[in-house]
């Protein structure tokens, strides 16, 4: 296997005031997000998760500090394949950056780094819990 290119990579801790925040702004107040005594009873997890979207938007963010401001997100593909929990801390990485005519593709990992529930089958360090791939148009300053 190839050893990936990564061209950023940065750990965040998923709080209850991330998630907070992300309700406030985006009004996504599903149960699965808010209630953790529903979540058990109505769905497959144990406990609420955060939003993939947070992770979608955290993606964002690095693409701008790496790539600076004006940089343009054209696309983002994520595959969602293990929940994050309030209190997970999860590593977000830019890797394998490849040219197509005037935008940058790379894909995206997201793996959990520490986490408190350690319950769950799949839940440990390590762990992928999102892949995907970004494309941009890199912001160029005229001369």
């Amino acid at each position: 296997m190839e050893t990936p290119d990564v061209i950023l990579s940065r750990e965040i801790a998923i709080t209850q005031t991330v998630v907070d925040d992300f309700i406030t702004f985006s009004g996504d107040c599903n149960l699965l997000h808010t209630d953790d005594e529903w979540t058990a009873r109505n769905s497959r997890f144990p406990r609420r998760i955060a939003h993939g979207a947070i992770l979608n938007a955290f993606v964002s963010k690095y693409i701008t500090e790496k790539f600076g401001p004006g940089t343009v997100y054209v696309e983002q593909m994520m595959q969602f394949k293990h929940p994050v929990y309030i209190g997970d801390k999860i590593t977000i990485m830019l890797m394998n950056p490849s040219k197509i005519k005037k935008l940058t593709r790379f894909e995206t990992n997201v793996v959990l780094t520490e986490t408190e529930y350690h319950a769950e089958k799949g839940h440990s360090p390590g762990t992928l819990i999102a892949t995907g791939h970004a494309l941009i148009v890199e912001h160029v300053t005229p001369p």
